[in-house]
């Protein structure tokens, strides 16, 4: 199946997410709700018009007209996805009419859960406030507006199910947990601890009780019902569940049920159905298609213009002579001049990468997928028509040709790269099946060069400036490179280094005396700040091999007399970054070196490897090795980087000179990668810039130009030759065609899946034998023609990955589509709980959040100095804004995420204080959890037992683990709370550290006892790696709830044409004991109940300290053999000093007097008040102050104002004392 025959728009819709109640059955379709009748169908009449993607609508009807919102009493909740990406709650009438926003939090995620059953309250599930990742939790808000309160019965999921006004059965209580869970409903076939469960209070008194529930793949074939109205009562929402029917081929979601009959709406495959049982004891239905007549307008399916194209650059390269610029823009090559000239496109592909200027300047090769699969095709615009088959002819419109190779897609593969031969018309590719090969454009062959075993086995190709020799990278195996090099004229390789660590990055000298290259070969370990503890913060260097045993030692310098400057004059000639109009040939093709070929280079192999000479560079992190004339190279020096807000791949792009062995900065910072043509006479230098991309292009090897002729500044912004900056937005005119868009992401997702999947029988078109992945592309392709969004081709494509039943395949689009939606900005964040009080008229505080204080970002905002905010005050404006029941904080803060706010406090009089808000409050409620868990152990475990909390196996869990591990440890035993740790890759380095034993003590030593480590349902990937291999180890006991079941690993993602992405499993994870798809079974199975989190109950954190404790009575840490070493004899040094010091003052009731006095100043208490009365300046100035003065300055320090200074305090000085001059 090719782009050229996706089938055209349907005139049906692709519906989801429907809500039934009575007549009235309501859907989304194009973003938006939309309503038909129940049984007829019919028209469907739009109910909202929604600033983004609608989700799961809820119907509440109300049978009574009281309700002030909407006088009918039918209303739908539902969530919006705004624009920058945060979820928020609506609330409209089923007829439709004004939306009513009620909820402003700025969330990740936020799902309707039920209605109240007055219809004046809409319970929601939202991940604002929390404070771990998956601690979503249950919230209430006014369906009128208002102020949304938040419940406390621990993490809730909405289920897929919702209420049908059916008659309320008071005071039963249900939550359900994992019950929209994505890794189940696309996860066929899923059998892990997250597969959804529900808890049931059925007498309504907080006596919870979980009920598993079988989400997508039970093998019952029997419809299941599960009926159950909850009341709204004060600790807990009510809510109705209609549970899921049979399906037949496609994953079906369950709405709505009421009785009698028992009816059940349902969707497959975007279609609308209809399921009435007789009773609920009955497991026989009747099942019908809801037959809806579709007139949406389809406006995503609208061609359009891309607004910014240099968003979407995918890949480009330079003209031989630097003339013009080749790109790729959402799958459509492109070619223009730098700065000049128009920017010609070429006719869709429908899929253009990897686009390169082949040698002589007139040909364009880039790899497409017209036919289904990859092929390389090469197009010219002088209008010649190609000699050979396969000619392709571009358009009635064009005289442009192409010739398409037709290379076998089995030899082919996925093409990774090309690289053009600067002498001959010849490419060399590196695909997914780690393989070089080398393709002869003209002559139509493709030969295999060299093939690794390894994952990115072959990598930074590079051609030899004469055309005959091929550099490459080649992965040996997991941890080694190497240097080997092609002869392309006889298809013999050889490698040219003997790595000691690794060996990469190939770059050829054009007079043929050196290769260069970066080398790991002396490491150099640092001592680490914070632990004891060796590491290598940059391990690689610039190398060079010579090629011919005649070449004389780089590090030896020519012998010159003095005054001789000749060869540093002839080194610095291209450093004054002249870059005048009179001296453009590289642009212009003026003196072109094109008579003069280069000639072959000359390899002596015999003693190759032992030619190797490491540079005067410092080691760091490096790449992108350009070989330039006149015995020099370029390189990009990247910083040492580190986990947090400052991390990023950007770095200096740097020259090396051989002859003087020097090192010169070119561009300082922002570089990216840098790109030469041919003539090696013009560098592409790609920077990131606040997250954009810029190409700027430049003489190749000199510095930018930082002022012009006339001594003023470089305009950086303007796109000159001058400044460097090409004009991408202004001048390419980039269109999309979303249907033809959309088919071709649908087959590059199956493709790449096909292709990079770890299993051998997806070769065959099987995922692991299980699912028919031909038959997977058939039948969701038929889907297309009714997809009219980017939200619906994202559930197309989550559904057709579901078939791998597999962890680890993601799939994420990267445009939002055309329509222009209306922006509403992520509020600030003030960093505490608030609740509407009537009677201060304001929001009271009932918690403040602290975290790490001192972090002017991450900390809490009322937390710090000089505010004086308690628990209590109320906030009863924002920047002189009076808040109300309706207008609450976050409307206020919307968009002053880091920004300064102007808060006023109500307590006993009104305050206004200065605080900066956050941009979010999770780094700073996680650091609060994690303190109060650690004195919760503390307190249970009588300071024996330690804790820390690992959010990750990345760098974040890894910090994590070092700020708190060293003084946990000194406890005994030690709790390692993994629970979720959604993975990574970490876990070894982790492992490594807690299976250490004691072998020999330094005193005082480190208790090292025993270990327990806490999962939960969300513990997944390397977490759940971690934990299977603390148990095999015999480290200690593992205490929660199964856990995920996903041990696959992915390592790294594959673009789609808009600019999303595609992640998969690459390699497997062999265990012991298989836990794919099931999970790690604790040791100590423990649940956390509805009604544990409503009373902050935490059985799974209690267990774990009950089993440390019994661990350490039953095996406590080995301790130090006899009695101290002789040289720690100090220690006792402090018992003979503090005699000593008795002694010398005469007992030790002395020692409490402290006999030092000090001429500073501070603050007088009561009783030294009292001791210097007979200080007539001091008592005469501390009666100056009148009791009202004192009371209105304490009253003014107790509400944060008062400035700064003593706040009217006064100070004494000891008696006697005499002021310094």
């Amino acid at each position: 199946m090719s782009t050229h025959h996706a089938a055209a728009a349907s005139t049906d819709g692709y519906y989801r997410y429907p809500a039934l109640h009575g007549d009235t059955l309501l859907f989304v379709c194009e973003d938006d709700i939309y309503g038909v009748h129940a049984t007829l169908g019919g028209r469907a009449h739009r109910v909202t018009d929604a600033p983004g993607p609608v989700r799961r609508p809820v119907i509440r009807r109300v049978e009574t007209k009281t309700n002030s919102h909407c006088p009918d009493g039918a209303l739908v909740a539902f969530t919006v996805s705004e624009p920058d990406g945060h979820e928020e709650i609506y609330v409209v009438s089923v007829e439709g009419g004004r939306m009513r926003r009620l909820t402003r939090a700025g969330a990740d995620f936020a799902r309707v859960a039920t209605w109240s059953e007055d219809g004046e309250v809409v319970y929601f599930v939202t991940s604002a406030s929390r404070a771990f990742p998956d601690d979503d939790t249950l919230w209430r808000v006014p369906s009128r507006g208002g102020a949304p309160e938040k419940m406390t019965l621990g993490p809730f999921r909405p289920t897929p199910a919702a209420t049908d006004g059916a008659p309320p059965r008071p005071p039963a209580r249900l939550i359900g947990r994992h019950t929209e869970d994505p890794s189940i409903a696309h996860w066929k076939g899923y059998r892990g601890g997250a597969g959804g469960e529900v808890w049931l209070d059925v007498e309504g008194v907080g006596d919870f009780k979980a009920r598993s529930i079988h989400c997508n793949g039970s093998s019952s074939s029997d419809a299941t019902v599960l009926r159950a109205t909850l009341t709204p009562r004060a600790t807990a929402p009510g809510e109705a569940h209609g549970a899921r029917h049979p399906a037949a081929d496609a994953s079906q979601r369950a709405d709505a049920t009421e009785s009698p009959p028992l009816r059940v709406a349902f969707v497959a495959g975007g279609r609308l159905f209809m399921s009435e049982l007789a009773s609920d004891s009955s497991a026989a239905c009747t099942t019908k298609e809801i037959a809806v007549q579709w007139t949406g307008a389809k406006s995503e399916l609208e061609r359009r213009a891309v607004d910014e194209p240099s968003e979407f650059l995918q890949d480009w390269s330079l003209h031989p002579e630097g003339l013009t610029l080749a790109t790729t823009i959402r799958g459509r090559a492109f070619t223009m001049g730098l700065w000049d000239g128009p920017a010609l496109s070429y006719p869709f592909a429908p899929r253009a990468r990897l686009a390169s200027y082949l040698w002589d300047g007139k040909r364009l090769a880039f790899v497409s997928d017209a036919t289904g699969e990859d092929d390389i095709e090469i197009h010219r615009e002088d209008g010649k028509k190609p000699r050979r088959v396969h000619v392709i002819h571009t358009g009635p419109h064009t005289t442009a040709f192409a010739l398409r190779m037709g290379l076998p897609p089995a030899l082919l593969g996925r093409p990774i790269s090309l690289a053009p031969s600067p002498e001959a018309p010849l490419l060399a590719v590196t695909n997914h099946r780690n393989a070089l090969l080398i393709v002869d454009v003209d002559a139509g062959t493709c030969r295999t060069a060299d093939v690794s075993e390894e994952q990115g086995g072959i990598t930074h190709v590079a051609w030899s400036p004469c055309g005959c020799w091929v550099a490459y990278t080649k992965r040996v195996d997991s941890e080694t490179t190497l240097i080997r090099i092609l002869d392309a004229r006889t298809g013999v390789t050889r490698d040219a280094t003997t790595p000691v660590l690794g060996d990469c990055n190939p770059g050829w000298d054009p007079a043929g005396d050196f290769l260069y290259f970066l080398s790991s070969r002396e490491l150099e370990p640092a001592y680490d700040a914070h632990r004891f503890g060796l590491s290598f913060h940059g391990a690689h260097r610039p190398h060079c091999v010579a090629l011919r045993a005649d070449v004389k030692n780089p590090l030896l310098k020519a012998l010159t007399p003095p005054g001789d400057h000749s060869s540093d004059s002839e080194g610095d000639g291209d450093d004054d970054g002249s870059d005048s109009d009179d001296d453009d040939s590289y642009a212009d093709g003026s003196d072109s070196n094109d008579e003069d070929k280069c000639p072959p280079i000359v390899i002596e192999w015999e003693g190759l490897r032992d030619r190797v000479v490491a540079l005067p560079v410092p080691p760091g992190r490096y790449g992108h090795v350009r070989g330039l004339d006149d015995g020099r190279f370029m390189f990009v020096k990247y910083p040492i980087r580190r986990g947090g807000r400052d991390a990023g791949g950007v770095g200096a792009l740097c020259k090396f000179d051989v002859r003087r062995l020097k090192t010169s900065v070119l561009i300082p910072s922002g570089v990216r990668s840098v790109v030469l043509s041919m003539d090696r006479r013009c560098m592409l230098v790609e920077k990131s810039v606040d997250g954009y991309v810029e190409l700027r292009a430049h003489k190749a090897g000199t510095k930018p130009d930082e002022e012009d002729s006339d001594g003023e500044d470089v305009d950086e912004d303007a796109f000159d030759r001058r400044s460097g900056l090409i004009d991408i937005d202004g001048r390419i005119a980039a269109e999309v065609d979303p249907l033809a868009e959309w088919t071709q992401a649908l087959l590059e997702t199956w493709r790449i899946c096909r292709d990079e999947w770890f299993d051998a029988g997806m070769a065959h078109g099987d995922a692991r034998g299980v699912a028919d992945w031909e038959g997977a592309l058939t039948r969701h392709a038929r889907l297309l023609p009714r997809v009219a969004s980017v939200a619906e081709l994202s559930d197309v494509l989550r559904e057709m990955t579901a078939e791998l039943r597999s962890s680890h395949v993601h799939v994420s689009l990267g445009d939002a589509g055309s329509t222009a939606r209306r922006r509403s900005p992520a509020p600030g964040r003030l960093g505490c709980d608030l609740v509407w009080d009537a009677k201060m008229r304001g929001y009271r505080i009932t918690h403040i959040v602290g975290g790490d204080q001192w972090d002017d970002l991450t900390g809490g905002a009322l937390r710090k100095p000089g505010l004086n905010v308690a628990v209590g005050d109320a906030i009863v404006a924002l920047n002189r804004v009076t808040l109300t029941e309706e207008v609450g904080v976050d409307e206020v803060l919307t968009g002053k995420g880091g920004a300064e706010v102007m808060v006023t406090f109500k307590r006993g009089d009104v305050v206004s204080v200065r605080v900066r808000a956050m941009h979010s409050e999770l780094d700073a409620r996680y650091r609060d959890a994690v303190r109060d868990r650690t004195s919760r152990v503390a307190k249970l475990g009588k300071d024996q037992v330690g804790y820390l909390h690992l959010p990750d196996m990345e760098r974040t869990g890894y910090s994590e683990f070092w700020r708190h591990f060293p003084r946990e440890v000194k406890k005994g035993a030690l709790i390692v709370d993994l629970r979720g740790n959604a993975g990574g890759h970490i876990s070894e380095l982790l492992l490594a550290k807690l299976a250490q034993r004691p072998l020999a003590w330094d005193y005082p030593s480190h208790a090292c006892g025993p270990l327990v480590v806490l999962v939960d349902e969300n513990t997944g990937s390397d977490a759940e790696l971690a934990a299977e291999a603390f148990r095999a180890l015999g480290l200690g006991v593992v205490v929660g709830c199964r856990t995920w079941g996903g041990l696959l690993t992915t390592s790294e993602s594959y673009g789609l044409v808009d600019g999303g992405e595609v992640s998969l499993p690459q390699s497997n994870v062999a265990l012991f004991r298989d836990e794919k798809n099931r999970g790690v079974t604790p040791d100590v199975v423990v649940r956390i109940s509805p009604t544990d989190h409503a009373l902050g109950r935490d059985p799974q954190l209690d267990a774990a300290v009950e089993e440390a404790t019994r661990l350490l009575r039953e095996r406590p840490p080995p301790k130090p053999p006899g009695k101290k070493r002789p040289e720690d004899e100090r220690y006792d040094d402090v018992t003979r000093a503090t005699r000593a010091e008795e002694a010398f003052a005469g007992g030790s009731k002395h020692l409490k007097r402290w006999p030092f006095k000090t001429f500073a100043p501070f603050p007088q208490s009561d009783s030294s008040e009292e001791a210097s009365s007979d200080d007539e300046d001091d008592e005469d100035a501390t009666e100056s102050e009148s009791d009202s003065e004192r009371e209105d300055a304490n009253a003014r320090r107790a509400r944060g104002g008062g400035g700064g200074g003593g706040g009217g305090r006064k100070f004494n000085k000891p008696k006697g004392a005499k002021p310094k001059r």
